[in-house]
């Protein structure tokens, strides 16, 4: 696989981990929208918990980016450790969907969960010669 395929293909993969948490844990539960505009938005009352879900949702857009930017090896090994990183994050927070499910929340998490694993089963696969 040609390196620029990769990166493009891992790159695209981040946006949508990043694009997908925005839309999971802001703005499809219901009454969430209200609740913003009302000012009343108690899962991320402290601002603490609004700067984590801001870094969360940061670090796949980010590392699109990076994905351009960093040479082969360090790509490679970046991608690795941050995929596994959210992967394993984006399985616990699968599963406290799971616990209070909602069909597009389950989508939309499990699809991050796919895009992360197959970030970091990309940066596994990276051909050898090229890393």
């Amino acid at each position: 696989m040609e390196t620029l395929t990769l990166k493009l293909k891992i790159a695209m993969l981040w946006i949508l981990a990043g694009v997908a948490t925005f839309r999971c844990t802001s703005e499809l539960e219901p009454g969430a929208i209200e609740d913003i505009l009302a000012g009343e938005t108690a899962q991320y009352q402290t601002p603490g918990a609004l700067f984590l879900f801001t870094v969360l949702w940061l670090i796949p857009l980010a590392m699109a980016f990076v994905t351009f930017i960093l040479k082969d090896v360090a790509n490679r090994w970046v991608n690795f450790v941050v995929g596994v990183v959210l992967t394993l994050l984006n399985i616990y927070h699968l599963s406290i969907h799971v616990e209070f499910p909602s069909a597009h929340g389950l989508l939309i998490v499990a699809s991050t969960v796919v895009a992360t694993g197959l970030i970091t089963w990309y940066a596994w696969r990276w051909p050898q010669q090229q890393a």
